[in-house]
This record gives structure tokens, sequence and C-alpha cells, in this order.
């Protein structure tokens, strides 16, 4: 996954942001980080305010993405440390996917084979109060068995 990061809308779309650089990479620190590119190229999005959301900027895109997740958005990082090591994700998921974001997250190539997935679906913004899944996979399993 080159892009920094994705976020998947309720009806199922899906925007990309950023290009990620690992730590080891020349051009690192020198490109715009995971909060810069979200708020550059997500937040003035079609999208995003057509969505009525909004962006604390008092806060880090961290905070902001657990309380996104709550408001029923899909947030991914991706959180690769250094050209060599295994591709990672960090995911910030609804506690009720449609099943629009569902088949985005199962539909989406760049997210097959991601080695590292750290997936968080937090009940509220106290930061001990979440569930977590072993992968994204694992995550649309359990969701689309709780619809049945």
């Amino acid at each position: 996954m080159k892009e920094q990061g994705l976020i998947i809308f309720q009806d199922g779309t899906m925007l990309t942001y950023g290009e990620h650089y690992c730590s080891d990479d020349p051009n690192y620190p020198q490109k715009p980080g995971h909060e810069e590119n979200f708020i550059k190229q997500i937040i003035p999005s079609f999208p995003f305010k057509l969505a009525g959301l909004e962006y604390d900027m008092n806060e880090n895109v961290y905070v902001n993405a657990i309380r996104l997740s709550l408001d029923g958005l899909v947030l991914i990082f991706n959180n690769q440390l250094t050209t060599t090591s295994p591709t990672e994700i960090l995911a910030y998921v609804p506690i009720y996917p449609t099943e629009e974001q569902i088949k985005s997250v199962e539909e989406y190539e760049k997210l097959k084979n991601i080695e590292i997935q750290k997936v968080y679906e937090f009940q509220s913004l106290d930061y001990e109060d979440y569930n977590e899944y072993n992968d994204l996979k694992d995550y649309s399993n359990s969701k689309r068995r709780n619809k049945k």
C-alpha cells in the first residue's frame, strides 16, 4: 500500500490520501505526514463535506479517527515503519458498518495482502474501551455473522 491512508464512507465511497514514506526513505520526513495530508485532502473533499462531519483541529489525526469511526467511518492508516519491515496498517472501524463499507473493505485489493493488521473498534472516546480484531477479514466476517 503506497498511500498514507484511506477512509471509507457509509455509502462505500473510498478516498485515499497521501503517499507513504518509511522512516528509512531519503524523502522522510520532508514529505507531509498522515495528519497534514488528511487535513489537506480528505477534509475539503466532497464526500467528507456531504457527510456533515467535523474534524477537531485541537486533536491529532488518531483521536479524530476514533471519533470519526464512532460516527460510522472506516479509517485505515499505513503504518509500515521501514522499507524492509512487513507492511502494516492501523484501522479504526465502526461498531455498525454498512454493507457497502464491508464490501469496500473486502474488495480493495491493496488490503488483501497486508501482513500486519491492527484493527480497533472503539466503543467510546475512552482509549481503553475497544474491541480488537485479528485483521480486516476477521472484522468483516464478524459483522456479517452479526447481521444474520
